[in-house]
C-alpha cells in the first residue's frame, strides 16, 4: 500500500467506559501510558483515539498495532524502529483524532478554530502570512480566526514532517504556497469548528486519501 492515507475519527464515543477500556486493550503499552498521563477525560479520549487510528492503519499493512514499538527522534518525532518503511504522524484536538500513515515522511495537524490571537500571529507568522491575515479583519472576526487556524495547521504539519517540531523558527518560512518538494492537503471538506492539514511529498495526481472512521468500528 503506497502513498499517504489520513484517518480521522470523532472520539466522543470513548466517553462510554466499556468502549474506552476495550480500546485500551487494542493499543500498545506505550500508548496506554500516554493516555493515562492526561489529567482530563477529553485528553485521554483524544490520545486513545489517535492510538486506535494508528493501530488500525498498521493492521491494514499487516502489522499488529498492539505490539508495534514506537520510538522518538531527537526532537520528539515518533517512528517505528522495526518498520522504517512506514512513516506516520498523529494529532488530536477537541472531538477529533487524526493519523496519517504512508511510505514517506509526512506531518498532520488538527486544530480547533477560535483560539488565535494577533500577538501570536505577530510572534510566529511570516510577513507574507501576516499580510494575508489582514484581509480578514482582526482576531474578533470569525474569518480571521479560520484563516489563522489554517496557517497554524500548515505550520504544525510542516515542522512535524521535518521532525524538528514546533521549536523550529516557524516565523522564518511562509506556508502561503507549497514548500519545495512538498505539498499541503487540507482534506475533502471543512468542519465548521476545526481545520485539518497534512504536509508531505506526493504527485499531484495521487494526493493523500482521507478516510473518516467510526470509533466503534476500530474497537468492536
Amino acid at each position: 500500500m503506497g502513498g499517504i492515507a489520513v484517518y480521522r475519527a470523532e472520539v466522543s464515543a470513548l466517553s462510554d467506559p466499556a468502549l474506552f477500556e476495550a480500546g485500551m486493550e487494542r493499543v500498545p503499552e506505550s500508548r496506554r501510558e500516554k493516555v493515562t498521563r492526561y489529567r482530563f477525560e477529553e485528553g485521554r479520549m483524544q490520545s486513545l483515539g489517535a492510538g486506535l487510528l494508528l493501530s488500525a492503519a498498521l493492521r491494514e499493512r499487516g502489522i499488529d498495532g498492539r505490539l508495534a514499538r514506537v520510538a522518538e527522534g531527537p526532537w520528539g518525532k515518533p517512528y517505528l524502529p522495526e518498520h522504517p518503511e512506514i512513516h506516520f504522524s498523529i494529532s488530536h484536538a477537541g472531538k477529533w483524532a487524526l493519523c496519517a500513515v504512508g511510505d514517506r515522511p509526512m506531518g498532520c495537524d488538527v486544530e480547533r478554530i477560535g483560539r488565535g490571537m494577533e500577538k501570536m500571529a505577530e510572534r510566529y507568522f511570516h510577513p507574507e502570512e501576516l499580510a494575508y491575515l489582514k484581509a480578514f479583519g482582526g482576531e474578533e472576526d470569525a474569518p480571521w480566526q479560520r484563516a489563522f487556524t489554517r496557517i497554524w495547521t500548515r505550520k504544525e504539519s510542516y515542522v512535524k514532517m521535518t521532525g524538528r517540531g514546533i521549536g523550529e523558527a516557524i516565523g522564518g518560512f511562509s506556508v502561503m504556497a507549497d514548500p519545495p518538494g512538498r505539498r499541503y492537503d487540507e482534506g475533502p471538506g471543512e468542519d465548521g469548528e476545526y481545520c485539518f492539514c497534512v504536509c508531505g511529498e506526493w504527485e499531484e495526481k495521487a494526493p493523500p486519501e482521507w478516510r473518516d472512521v467510526g470509533m466503534e468500528e476500530l474497537i468492536l
